[in-house]
């Protein structure tokens, strides 16, 4: 299926999730569940490697993604720290700066991570297609 068209089905299926949402009733641990698949495919992902280098990784904690948020985040073996902003000296660290999906039976999803100390933003585009999630696209930007 060519980009438009994947563009195009992602859309209709984020609008049917939404309009199904009055008919659904949302489950946080299922969102959450959704959140951290997400999330761990892209710290894994070789498009992160563009923007962060550093093994170990630190989230600073914002609205989207708190220390409290029962999620569980690895790049590779290694555990990923969500920590307070007032808390960084001087070290490289993300801010998941958008999260969007739709709360009830997500099928297409959009994250924009930012490497503060370098100025570089990811921004990913995925689809989940037979259970599993998939970057369909990505683009990085120099702020």
């Amino acid at each position: 299926m060519n980009m438009i068209g994947r563009i195009t089905l992602i859309i209709f299926q984020i609008t049917n999730s939404i309009s199904g949402f009055s008919q659904e009733s949302f489950n946080i641990q299922k969102y959450n569940l959704e959140k951290e698949k997400i999330l761990n495919l892209i710290i894994n992902s070789p498009q992160f490697d563009s923007v962060y280098k550093s093994k170990r990784i630190i989230i600073i904690e914002n609205d989207i993604l708190t220390k409290n948020t029962p999620i569980k985040l690895r790049k590779g073996k290694i555990k990923v720290r969500i920590i307070k902003k007032d808390i960084i000296k001087n070290r490289e660290y993300i801010v998941l700066g958008d999260y969007t999906t739709p709360k009830v039976n997500p099928v297409g999803a959009r994250v924009q991570l930012v490497n503060q100390k370098k100025n570089l933003i990811l921004n990913v585009g995925l689809i989940k297609e037979n259970g599993e999630w998939k970057i369909i696209n990505h683009l990085i930007l120099d702020d």
